[in-house]
């Protein structure tokens, strides 16, 4: 989360938080607008006018947002669609506040929710958001001030067992035997959920081989080989273990002083999606780390975003890279080279759609030889 005071004088200025979602209360005289792209005008499409001495949300910004007008604004970054700024008296929102309070109240006294009519208010008082818009997407889906929620509903009860929202927040409410009023409890507990806001991250799958097949998912195919020159003997490739795992190999062979891979010392591979990292704070990655050499030294790196090929005859600059692995285990079999670990890497600063990039580098010493890391699972959590 993001809390900054930006100051305006006519011109468009860009922004930068953390946070899907960006929250501005316009402390000046005259109106504000802001907008995800730059070149914000009024009335133009996408663009969000900001009364004097009012609040309003940028949504889906994730990271920057570009302003105009004059004067002070405060900006929020949230995954939230909670308003921080509390202004749902001044903006109209209290008939919803009253609507939520009569279905909790009415409600309150049933011990199954878990949840009283104090809690549930206070919650509201405490994010007491703002309705801009309401859809109704379909029979288990709304859109809410910009976030679409989703529901899975219990199949012997008819009760929600799962809401879910696009900044990849999950809840799962217990569920006791006896509810009979199923449409009252549902539309308390959606509502409550959508105004006081749920923060559980569901784990989020992007490879697994340990089932022995190749397993893309969350948004992931695979990986694409960057590069500034051709390195016909470095890049990405498919293997099956003895075992039956399916790994995705990534290998660097030869070094910076050899003609055989261009005069270069690393490999990038970038995945060729961008991946949604809102909420999630770890990326784990089950892999084994390996070199064919005993004289051979290697490691793998880590970076988020933007990420540029090796250029021939330099030394690659890993200063803005995470470095994941030394490559410490000698193995000559290519199908069973020995234990996958779990390598944690952080994301939590991150947000927003990011490419995911490994680079896997050969060391200096023995220029025939191959760096390895054989990718068995990626995980966010």
């Amino acid at each position: 989360m993001s809390n900054l005071t930006i100051t305006l004088e006519g011109n468009e200025v860009r922004a930068d938080f953390y946070g899907a979602n960006a929250w501005l209360r316009n402390d000046g005289t005259s109106t504000v607008y802001a907008g995800k792209q730059p070149g914000v005008m009024s009335g133009a499409v996408g663009v969000v006018s900001v009364p004097a001495g009012g609040s309003a949300p940028v949504f889906d910004a994730h990271g920057t947002v570009y302003l105009v007008g004059t004067g002070s604004v405060q900006l929020i970054g949230s995954d939230y669609s909670s308003n921080p700024f509390k202004t749902s008296a001044q903006s109209g929102g209290s008939g919803a506040d009253e609507v939520a309070r009569a279905a909790i109240e009415a409600h309150a006294e049933n011990s199954a929710m878990h949840l009283t009519a104090e809690q549930l208010n206070n919650a509201i008082d405490e994010a007491n958001p703002v309705i801009n818009d309401y859809e109704y997407v379909s029979d288990t889906s709304v859109r809410f001030n910009g976030i679409t929620y989703n529901v899975e509903k219990d199949s012997e009860t008819g009760l929600i067992s799962k809401i879910t929202d696009t900044s990849n927040h999950e809840f799962s409410p217990t569920i006791n035997s006896g509810i009979t009023d199923v449409a009252l409890h549902n539309a308390v507990f959606w509502a409550s959920a959508m105004l006081a806001g749920f923060g559980k991250i569901q784990q989020r799958t992007l490879y697994d081989g340990l089932n022995g097949s190749w397993m893309f998912s969350g948004g992931f195919s695979g990986f694409t080989k960057v590069t500034n020159v051709n390195q016909p003997m470095s890049g990405d490739s498919s293997i099956t273990y003895t075992s039956g795992e399916k790994v995705i190999r990534l290998s660097k062979s030869y070094s910076l002083n050899d003609y055989n891979d261009n005069y270069t010392d690393t490999i990038v591979l970038r995945s060729n999606e961008q991946i949604n990292l809102t909420g999630y704070k770890t990326l784990r990655v089950l892999a084994t780390a390996f070199r064919n050499d005993s004289a051979l030294t290697g490691s793998v790196y880590f970076k988020w975003g933007g990420a540029s090929g090796a250029v021939r005859q330099e030394q690659y600059d890993f200063g803005e890279w995470t470095n994941v692995t030394s490559c410490d285990t000698i193995a000559t079999d290519y199908n069973a080279p020995g234990t996958a670990q779990w390598y944690d890497i952080d994301i939590s600063d991150v947000n927003g759609n990011q490419y995911l990039n490994f680079a896997v580098y050969h060391g200096t010493q023995v220029s025939g030889y191959t760096t390895y890391f054989d990718i068995q699972q990626m995980i966010l959590v």
